[in-house]
């Protein structure tokens, strides 16, 4: 555990690849551990210390999932970030129920969640490539968050990125944009040479007619005029 622990250190939390290789090392079949000076063999009461005591100390929210679909584990950075224990979310279909409240967005992620679990059946190191998904806390605010994971003996290990503000941030910078294209596309240039009579101030349009100056500044721009007399 306290090599686990130095490792952790230097990890990069980002690196999820390593996370999932950390996870393949504990959920292996037959994985011995030193305990109290003695080398015993890894059962699941030994595994899930190890998990409490290592990946408990991850700064990325992770959750381990057993063979019927029941959470055994979630790390401390889980609950900071969604506010949900085991006790809350025994199973996945808690989890459908309360992080997918939307009843059309939940049968979008129960399908590709089913679709993963086909895909574990086929292949005891199957791994979840990167999804997006928005998630309802158990305060009832919204993450939207990155979930890679990788399966092992048909255990799952479920791992969270969460982008909010950077998915936020961009949706705003792109409304910014949005408006300013809708602004210039609304304002009028006129630009060149213009045509234009020396004797009665007509201009010549593009078409070869003659019009009058105001109605042609009118037609080409939002400029409009007020008629006066000058002193």
């Amino acid at each position: 555990v306290t090599l686990f622990r130095a490792y952790i250190h230097d990890i990069n939390v980002q690196d999820v690849r390593s996370t999932i290789f950390l996870f393949r090392y504990l959920s292996k079949p037959g994985t011995y551990i030193k305990r109290k000076g003695i080398t015993v063999l890894s059962e699941f009461s030994e595994k899930f210390e190890i998990m409490e005591n290592v990946l408990g100390y991850f700064p990325v929210p992770m959750a381990w999932m057993n063979n019927e679909n029941k959470f055994v584990f979630m790390n401390d950075a889980f609950t900071d970030l969604f506010g949900y224990t085991v006790v809350e979310i025994p199973d996945v279909e808690h989890w459908f129920r309360s992080a997918y409240p939307d009843e059309e967005y939940r049968w979008e992620r129960i399908e590709k969640w089913s679709k993963i679990n086909r895909g574990a059946m086929k292949n005891p190191n199957f791994q979840i490539s990167r999804q997006e998904i928005t998630v309802t806390c158990l305060d009832g605010s919204v993450r939207i968050v990155e979930m890679y994971g990788a399966s092992r003996e048909k255990d799952f290990l479920l791992i969270f990125i969460d982008v909010t503000e950077r998915i936020e941030a961009d949706r705003e910078k792109k409304h910014i944009v949005d408006e300013f294209k809708e602004i210039l596309t609304g304002i009028k240039m006129l630009s060149g040479l213009l045509p234009i009579c020396a004797h009665c101030k007509k201009i010549r349009s593009g078409e070869g007619y003659w019009e009058q100056l105001e109605m042609y500044i009118q037609d080409h721009s939002d400029a409009e005029f007020t008629h006066g007399i000058c002193p």
